[in-house]
């Protein structure tokens, strides 16, 4: 994989699916979403 799809890939990891926002964080698989999100403001 290259440099540039390594960190695409990363940052993906870091997208919530629900508000799209990137976070500093990776999103919890078990989840799907950011913990805001999740908390259930989404």
């Amino acid at each position: 994989m290259t440099d540039f799809g390594h960190h695409k890939a990363l940052r993906a990891r870091r997208t919530c699916r629900h508000c799209h926002q990137v976070k500093d964080y990776y999103i919890p698989r078990r989840f799907g979403c950011c913990l805001d999100c999740h908390e259930g403001s989404y």
